[in-house]
């Protein structure tokens, strides 16, 4: 199983990240962690 860590850290990451993520979920032998900075977060939300 392959483990990749995802980090964003602001505005312009959350939007590819969030198409990364998305990626990501649809393989099967993948394990996703991430990690969001406070910026990160608002944006996201």
């Amino acid at each position: 199983m392959k483990k990749i860590i995802v980090g964003i850290t602001g505005a312009s990451g959350t939007v590819y990240a969030i198409d990364l993520l998305e990626k990501l979920h649809r393989l099967d032998d993948v394990e996703v962690h991430l990690v969001m900075s406070q910026w990160a977060k608002k944006i996201w939300s």
